[in-house]
């Protein structure tokens, strides 16, 4: 490959130590850029081979400015223009870590483990107290953004965090990126595209990541309905001609971590599985499992105290006339269904036993019919309000906006799999509703979703789905990618057609993926970039 495919520029490169800046650029013998969408901060490791003892100034909490290009960045209807646009990774770091020294003769080679100063204030700030619209404070993510980890200026475009339905919640002293975590699962897309057969569904799934572009709140939804930023080639090099122009978006070398595990899909539940929810503060409204509702502790109690509230309003089963009932009146009602428990001692001596009356709890009195009729579904345990969810992979993929439209697995077998007991049972705690209705859940937050277990189910099940099939290539460095995009793959299959010279595009492999993360790899030579690549679907054959 010619080596200008790799060309770059590196315009800034110092540290910054107690208000002075030392240029570095000169120690610099490789460093390598990482972006995920599995991480809040970007990271670098900066290589140093120091001659000059620069290092025995760092206190290993220094900041460090990285400015750099690469010649593929560059449109291709710019490269002949004496100005062309160009595309830098231009970053304000911190460092975090000193690696090991290794001292020889005149010189010492160390790595300067760097990030965004932003690591350090989610370390040092905590969130304490409510947020949401109930709160006051609705855009959560902008507020924990700014007033936490106190940068605002990196949510640099209007798309950065995509517009998703509200939610009151309270942080019990947790780290500013923990509560944004939290909301990834329990939202959904305010306007979603894409949707398989114009069906109106929830999407939820949201990923909280930083690339060059920024802090981002994405939906997985999102961002594989985006448009492919570019396409890069599996080819031989172009040895003679402009070489410059053919090999910027050739495929180096491919690998495929792993081609498929299915026992590992069917332990994750991708295939299918059941989410139980849990109140903390409200165990009565939980979704969890136990036997039968109807010979459930609370049903029972409950239902004789029904009971015995029907025969005075003389309707039976009349959630509302039981309602009516004054706190008193209720309370009387409750005292017929009180029953005697004696309690003797270890000993048997009459002086040391007593009884005592057990009476229902009349705190929430106003809810128990309501509790009742819930009760009474057999699809959801006692007294509680929200029915577990099943989450199957054939009507996830229904749902989901994917990269691709073909089935990425044997649907034959997939369907047998999915007929089966679920593989795996899931528990999430879930948020106190309060004062639900049927159109304003959640104290306020009115385009929340009412089934947020089911939500919650969905977004896992998205996650799985979207690392059904993955690659890792190698391609010329180019700063214009970043992780969240879209790129296109062409991979020839290794089989040629019968009769011609042609082999065609793998079909299974080509098309289109969803950076997951990057490596731009820096040396005196050039840049190279290391895309890891995944996606949900195949091409429609």
């Amino acid at each position: 490959m010619s080596a200008d495919t790799k060309e770059y520029r590196l315009h800034d490169a110092y540290v910054v130590v107690q208000d002075e800046k030392y240029d570095i650029t000169g120690m610099i013998a490789e460093f390598q850029w990482y972006e995920t969408i599995d991480s809040p901060f970007v990271r670098c490791d900066i290589s140093m081979l120091d001659t000059v003892q620069f290092g025995d100034r760092l206190f290993g909490d220094e900041m460090v400015k990285l400015c750099f290009e690469t010649y593929a960045a560059v449109p291709k209807d710019k490269r002949q223009s004496r100005d062309p646009e160009r595309i830098m990774i231009d970053a304000d770091l911190q460092i975090y870590k000193i690696g090991s020294v290794i001292k020889s003769e005149r010189k010492k080679a160390y790595i300067l483990h760097c990030s965004s100063p932003e690591i350090y204030l989610n370390e040092s700030n905590r969130t304490f107290g409510a947020l949401g619209p109930y709160a006051q404070k609705p855009e959560v993510i902008k507020t924990v953004i700014s007033e936490k980890l106190k940068a605002p200026h990196k949510i640099k475009h209007d798309e950065a965090i995509e517009p998703h339905s509200n939610l009151n919640f309270v942080s019990p002293n947790w780290r500013p990126v923990d509560c944004i975590s939290y909301m990834t699962d329990k939202v959904v897309r305010k306007s979603p595209k894409g949707q398989k057969g114009g069906k109106k569904v929830s999407q939820s799934g949201f990923l909280f990541y930083e690339n060059r572009k920024g802090f981002n709140f994405h939906s997985i939804d999102k961002l594989c309905e985006q448009d492919t930023l570019e396409t890069y080639t599996y080819t031989q090099a172009n040895l003679s001609g402009n070489s410059r122009g053919d090999n910027a978006y050739r495929i180096e070398s491919i690998t495929y971590p792993e081609r498929m595990n299915h026992l590992d899909k069917m332990r994750t539940g991708l295939y299918k599985n059941i989410s139980y929810g849990v109140v903390i503060s409200a165990i009565s409204e939980s979704a969890i499992p136990n036997g039968s509702a109807s010979s459930s502790g609370i049903f029972d109690k409950l239902y004789d105290v029904y009971k015995n509230t029907k025969q005075i309003v003389g309707d039976a089963f009349n959630p509302e006339k039981a309602k009516s009932l004054s706190s008193a009146e209720f309370q009387d009602y409750l005292d017929k269904g009180k029953s005697t428990v004696n309690f003797y001692n270890a000993g048997g001596e009459s002086d040391r036993s007593f009884n005592m009356d057990i009476n229902a709890n009349t705190m929430n009195w106003k809810n128990t019919a309501t509790q009742i009729k819930t009760a009474e579904n057999q699809s959801k345990p006692g007294g509680t309000k929200m029915p577990p969810a099943i989450n199957a992979m054939n009507k996830l993929f229904e749902i989901a906006s994917t990269l691709e439209e073909g089935f990425p697995y044997d649907s034959k077998k997939a369907e047998s799999y999915m007929k089966d007991h679920p593989t795996r049972i899931k528990v999430k705690i879930l948020p106190k509703y309060s004062n639900q209705t049927a159109g304003q859940p959640n104290n306020g937050a009115d385009n929340a979703p009412e089934d947020i277990l089911a939500v919650s189910n969905y977004a896992s099940g998205r996650l799985s789905l979207l690392n059904t099939l993955s690659l890792t290539i190698k391609v010329p460095g180019n700063t214009a990618l970043y992780a969240g995009s879209v790129i296109s793959c062409v991979i020839p299959s290794s089989i040629q057609t019968k009769g011609t010279d042609t082999v065609q595009d793998d079909a299974r492999y080509s098309g289109r993926y969803l950076i997951k993360g990057l490596v731009h790899h820096y040396n005196k030579e050039g840049i190279t970039t290391e895309l890891y690549l995944c996606r949900d679907s195949v091409p429609k054959s």
